[in-house]
């Protein structure tokens, strides 16, 4: 029996150290996603990208600021004043391309990849001459959608790593307090009789 004991001690000190591992914390998954997220143009990927939920809403404020009959430019400046400093660092380059009389491909050539889905949707309705507010509110959703699909697949990571540290420890404490000594019982009840 105190070797049963031993065994449980020892499962439940591997338990403990196991458990509060770094890869464990699903928001430090997020936030490798988040850095990983931003990655893609060669220069353009921060760890510190705009946040997708703000980027969904600064094309909404795009959108209705384009309803009013600005110019895109003036738009995206307008956007540009009701943004936190993270999203006016990536858009005022934009702005300022604009300004410079820049076709649409070159004023969103340099954003990170979180604005791709509005950058696209700004040069589609350039190139084909159309007003871009619906495209722009589809890129919202799509900023969206694509933000969701990436919190899903960081927390489905985070589950799988976890299954690990519970089989290590969970296994054996139910082996020794259940299995062994209900077979050491069984054993003594066939042995003596």
């Amino acid at each position: 029996m105190t070797m049963l004991l031993a065994v449980g001690v020892i499962c439940t000190v591997a338990g403990v150290l196991i458990w509060p591992s770094p890869w464990a914390d699903p928001r430090r998954v997020a936030w490798h996603e988040r850095g990983r997220a931003g990655h893609g143009h060669a220069g353009h990927g921060r760890a510190d990208a705009a946040p997708a939920h703000e980027v969904a809403v600064v094309a909404q404020l795009i959108a209705i600021a384009l309803q009013t009959g600005l110019p895109v430019g003036s738009a995206v400046e307008r956007a540009c004043g009701h943004c936190s400093a993270e999203l006016r660092r990536d858009l005022l380059p934009v702005v300022s391309a604009y300004e410079r009389g820049s076709e649409p491909e070159v004023a969103w050539s340099g954003v990170p990849d979180v604005w791709q889905p509005i950058a696209s949707a700004l040069v589609v309705a350039g190139r084909a001459g159309i007003a871009p507010g619906s495209l722009l509110r589809t890129a919202s959703s799509a900023v969206l959608r694509r933000e969701s699909v990436l919190r899903e697949s960081a927390i489905g990571r985070v589950s799988v790593r976890l299954v690990l540290p519970l089989g290590a420890v969970l296994l054996p404490a139910f082996m020794c307090t259940t299995v062994i000594p209900l077979v050491v019982v069984m054993t003594r009840g066939f042995l003596g009789t």
